[in-house]
């Protein structure tokens, strides 16, 4: 057989087996990816290649025959050699995984259950945003491009008949949340982002990012950093004191900052409440991510506005953890159904490459064997056209039945799982 799924390949590094540091330099750059990876493709000597990169973890698939016990090394000196970090502490070797074991951790990464926290259905898009990078750019075979491919469609799978992808877990898709039920039904949409740090400029590309045409405004208790801000980001800048006393019409002001004490409380909430009555809008949203609290817990009582604060999040994460957990297992059970396809699906894949070879053989050797007969006899059979139709149409029979009998041979033995 040309290949069976034990030449699958699967090589990793992966917080935290592997440093922060070691992930990063694994990690290409967007624009440097269809060089090198297909620099790495070649010096593996193997015809397609997946290259998947996340804040987690870097991974590389590919289909190989031979001895796989030195790939982690042999990989991690290409990687050094193709990425140019001779210069560097050499990186450590990846963790590898082969066949049957390599289609379960791919499938694991593609359903997020190999994930720091499982069930997060962004990580389906990255596998996917990785795969089709791979296809546009020529870097898969058709072979790679076929397993990868039922992986996908075993993860949508799972997504489609458990609860495993629904609840919300961490405070980016919950704070999303948040978001559209403060914005919902508004049109022109404005919000204050309250601290220039990594929260607070997270926070402000998210918004700008799913929510387009949103009036942003940007502020830090120094004015010179609000300006810094705005200019980078976008939204008109602001100092913390001024806006406080005297703020815009908002529809959400959200909280990021590092102060060590609560500086929003009910008199400021009232006075944007006032501000946003003035100008049409029906209330205000207060989403305090700070830590500790930026926003004093009094203010949900102020009528008109609604807090949301890291304790709400916390305990609707609770909820989606509670939900996700549920469904685990039933994930699992998804998987191994569809993994156990696959693996038959490939054999059977590749044993039709393999009948379609023999029978061609057949009629190859069949030919072969008549140019031998005596030169009389040959050119005489020769002009006859119907002779030679039958006679090949025989050894395609004799062909269509010699290898469906094998065939189902093969299939038996396979079912019974004796290789």
């Amino acid at each position: 057989m040309e290949a069976d799924i034990a030449a699958l390949t699967v090589a990793t590094w992966r917080l935290p087996d592997h440093a922060m540091e070691e992930i990063e330099r694994v990690s290409i750059a967007h624009q440097q990816k269809p060089r090198l990876l297909a620099n790495l493709r070649d010096e593996l000597g193997v015809k397609g290649l997946y290259y998947l990169s996340t804040c987690q973890r870097v991974m590389v698939s590919f289909l190989r025959e031979g001895e796989t016990v030195e790939v982690g090394t042999e990989l991690k000196t290409l990687l050094e050699k193709v990425l140019a970090l001779g210069g560097t502490a050499p990186l450590t070797p990846p963790t590898v995984y082969c066949g049957e074991e390599a289609l379960r951790h791919i499938s694991y990464v593609a359903t997020s259950l190999d994930s720091f926290v499982p069930g997060e259905p962004q990580v389906l898009g990255q596998f996917k945003d990785a795969y089709n990078f791979c296809i546009e750019h020529s870097l898969l075979d058709s072979r790679t491009d076929w397993v990868l491919r039922q992986v996908i469609r075993a993860a949508k799978r799972v997504r489609t008949e458990t609860e495993f992808f629904r609840g919300k877990v961490s405070t980016i898709p919950l704070t999303l949340d948040a978001l559209h039920n403060a914005f919902d039904g508004r049109s022109n949409k404005s919000a204050a982002v309250v601290g220039s740090g990594r929260i607070g400029t997270k926070m402000a590309d998210l918004i700008a990012t799913k929510f387009p045409g949103t009036q942003l405004h940007m502020v830090s208790r120094s004015e010179e950093r609000s300006v810094e801000w705005a200019r980078k980001h976008g939204g008109t800048p602001w100092q913390l004191d001024t806006f406080l006393s005297e703020p815009p019409a908002l529809d959400v002001v959200l909280l990021a900052s590092d102060a060590e004490t609560p500086f929003f409380d009910t008199d400021a909430a009232a006075r944007f409440i006032v501000k946003s009555l003035k100008t049409g809008r029906d209330g205000l949203t207060v989403i305090d991510l700070g830590l500790p609290r930026n926003c004093n817990p009094d203010v949900a009582g102020v009528s008109g506005c609604r807090l949301v604060q890291m304790q709400d999040l916390a305990m609707e994460a609770e909820r989606g953890k509670a939900k996700r957990s549920g469904a685990e297992d039933e994930a699992r059970a998804i998987l191994d159904e569809e993994l156990e396809k696959i693996v038959k699906s490939f054999r059977l894949r590749e044993l039709d490459k393999i009948v379609g070879d023999l029978r061609q053989d057949i009629v190859d050797v069949g030919k072969e064997r008549l140019s031998k007969l005596p030169p009389a006899l040959e050119a005489s059979l020769a002009r006859d056209p119907a002779f030679m139709k039958w006679y090949e149409q025989s050894l395609r029979a004799v062909a269509h039945v010699s290898i469906t009998k094998t065939r189902k041979i093969v299939e038996e033995v396979r079912g019974n799982g004796r290789d």
